[in-house]
C-alpha cells in the first residue's frame, strides 16, 4: 500500500479500531473540508488492516447510488486496493478477502432483520446526519453494542434542533470524553486546490446569504426563511433581560404544553408582564398520565404565585382541566385549541385605508399568538437599538438568562416558520425540506406563546 496522505484533523480517524478510545467519531463542517473523503479513506483502510464489519447509513436511501458507495469505491481504486485478493465490489455491498463487509441501509426504513445485523457491526457511518430523526437516533445509539462498536457521523449544520446536532452539543456542553468532535471548513484542507476556491469564491458572490451555513458550516440561521423568532432577535431578547422593568409587574401567567408521542416533551413557562423567566421540560411516559403533568405543573405554578394558567386544549391536554381545578386557591385557566378561530376577528390589525382586521390577517389562533411574541421581540429590539425611541417596556419580550438549557430553549423558540402566500399569515411549527424527517415539535415555543395567551384576549395591533 502507498504511503496515505490525510488532513492533520483527521488522524485520529486512522488509529487502528481496537486502540481508539472512543464510541463516537463526529465531523462536521461546509463544502471543501474533506470529511467524506476522509472518512471513507479512513474506513477503507481499517476494513483493509482487520476484519470488520461496516455499516453505511443515510436517513432516506432510495438508490444505492446515492450512497457513499461511489466514495468508497474511488479510495479503495486510488489506493490500489479494488483487487482479488482485496476488496471486490457486489450492487449492493463491498467484501474484502479477509472479512470485512461494507454495506448500506436507510434509517428510516430499518427492517427488524436490519436492526439485528447493526447489533454486530463495528462501525456505522451515517452520511448527512442532519437529516437523521429523533427517532432513528434514538433507535440506533443502543442497537450499537458491540465491544469497541462506533459511530461515526459526518454532517454539514442543518438546524440546531437536529438530532446529531443536539448530540454533539451536549456532548461538548459535558466535555464526554467517548465522543470525538472536529468542526472543519476548507480553511482545514490542505488539499483544497485554486479550482476549490474560485468555486468558493463564486458562490459566495453570488449567494452571500447561502455561503455560511454552506461553506462554513454554520447553522442555517442566516437563509432567507421567514422565522417568526430568529435566534438574534431572541438573542436581544436574552441580552435585554437587565433593562426590564423594576420591580418585577404583572400577573403570572402559566402556559403548558402536554407532551404526545414521541419526542415530545411536556413544557411549562411562566411570564410576569413582559418576563419569560422559567422555562421547564421534561419527558412524559406511559405511567405519567397528563392529570399527573397537570398537577406537577400546578404546583410550579403555585410556587410561583400564578394567577393565570393557560394549557393546550388539544390531544392529551383534553384531560387536565379538573386536576387545575384541585389548586387552592384555584388559577383562571383557560384551555386553547391552537387551530382555531383568531381572537378580536373583526378588530384592526394593520391601519391605514387598506388595514386589515385580525380575521383578515391571521389564519387561526395559532398564527396570531406566535406573531404576538414576534411584535414584543420586535419591541425590544428597538428598545436596544434605538436610544431616542419610546418604548413601552411592558409590550417587551425579556428572557432570563438563567433559564436551565437555555441554548436549547432557544433552539425551539427559533423553529417556527411564517408563510403568507395563501392571502393570511400562517405559521408552520415543524418546517422540513422535501425528503427529510419531520423535526419534533417545538413544545417550549407552544408553551411560551400559552403563557402570552391573553395578549390576543381582544385581537392583536400592529402598532400599539
Amino acid at each position: 500500500m502507498p504511503d496515505i496522505a490525510y488532513n492533520a484533523w483527521a488522524q485520529d480517524l486512522y488509529v487502528p479500531h481496537a486502540d481508539s478510545p472512543y464510541d463516537y467519531m463526529l465531523a462536521e463542517g461546509g463544502r471543501g473540508s474533506s470529511k467524506t473523503y476522509e472518512i471513507s479513506q479512513a474506513l477503507t483502510i481499517k476494513g483493509h488492516c482487520q476484519p470488520l464489519r461496516i455499516a453505511v447509513a443515510r436517513e432516506h436511501l432510495k438508490s444505492i447510488d446515492e450512497s457513499a458507495k461511489p466514495e468508497l469505491e474511488e479510495r479503495m481504486r486510488s489506493l490500489g486496493l479494488l483487487r482479488p485478493d482485496c476488496y471486490t465490489v457486489y450492487r449492493n455491498a463491498i467484501d474484502h478477502a479477509n472479512g470485512t463487509h461494507f454495506f448500506f441501509i436507510g434509517l428510516a426504513k430499518l427492517s427488524e432483520e436490519d436492526i439485528k445485523g447493526l447489533s454486530q457491526v463495528d462501525i456505522v457511518w451515517i452520511e448527512e446526519a442532519h437529516r437523521m430523526s429523533h427517532a432513528s437516533w434514538e433507535l440506533l445509539v443502543p442497537t450499537i453494542r458491540k465491544d469497541h462498536a462506533q459511530i461515526w457521523a459526518s454532517w454539514n449544520n442543518k438546524e440546531r434542533t437536529d438530532a446529531i446536532a443536539k448530540f454533539q452539543q451536549e456532548a461538548e456542553r459535558t466535555k464526554d470524553p467517548l465522543v470525538w468532535h472536529r468542526r472543519v471548513t476548507w480553511r482545514d484542507n490542505a488539499y483544497f486546490t485554486a479550482r476549490n476556491n474560485r468555486d468558493r469564491l463564486r458562490y459566495q458572490a453570488e449567494n452571500p446569504d447561502r455561503y455560511a451555513h454552506i461553506w462554513e458550516g454554520d447553522f442555517d440561521d442566516a437563509s432567507n426563511k421567514p422565522k417568526v423568532l430568529s435566534r438574534a432577535l431572541l438573542q436581544i431578547c436574552v441580552n435585554a433581560w437587565p433593562r426590564r422593568p423594576q420591580p418585577r409587574g404583572g400577573i403570572v401567567t402559566s402556559g403548558l404544553d402536554v407532551a404526545d408521542t414521541g419526542d415530545d416533551q411536556n413544557a411549562q413557562c411562566l411570564r410576569a408582564g413582559p418576563e419569560l423567566y422559567h422555562l421547564e421540560r421534561w419527558h412524559g411516559s406511559m405511567a405519567f398520565t397528563p392529570s399527573h403533568t397537570a398537577r406537577k405543573a400546578a404546583r410550579t405554578a403555585k410556587e410561583h404565585g400564578a394567577a393565570r394558567f393557560a394549557y393546550d386544549l388539544g390531544g392529551p391536554g383534553a384531560g387536565i382541566r379538573g386536576p387545575l381545578y384541585e389548586t387552592e386557591p384555584r388559577f383562571s385557566v383557560q384551555g386553547v385549541q391552537f387551530g382555531s378561530k383568531v381572537q378580536g376577528e373583526d378588530q384592526p390589525f394593520t391601519l391605514g385605508a387598506d388595514g386589515k382586521t385580525n380575521g383578515e390577517y391571521f389564519f387561526n389562533w395559532a398564527a396570531q399568538a406566535g406573531w404576538n411574541l414576534r411584535m414584543r421581540a420586535e419591541m425590544t429590539q428597538r428598545l436596544m437599538h434605538d436610544k431616542e425611541a419610546d418604548v413601552d417596556l411592558g409590550r417587551c419580550l425579556f428572557i432570563d438568562p438563567n433559564i436551565p438549557h437555555l441554548q436549547d430553549v432557544l433552539n425551539q423558540l427559533s423553529q417556527p416558520e411564517w408563510d403568507d402566500s395563501g392571502g393570511k399569515l400562517r405559521i408552520r411549527k415543524q418546517p422540513r425540506e422535501p425528503g427529510e424527517a419531520e423535526p419534533p415539535s417545538p413544545d417550549a415555543y407552544d408553551a411560551a406563546i400559552l403563557a402570552f395567551s391573553d395578549d390576543c384576549r381582544n385581537g392583536l395591533r400592529s402598532r400599539i
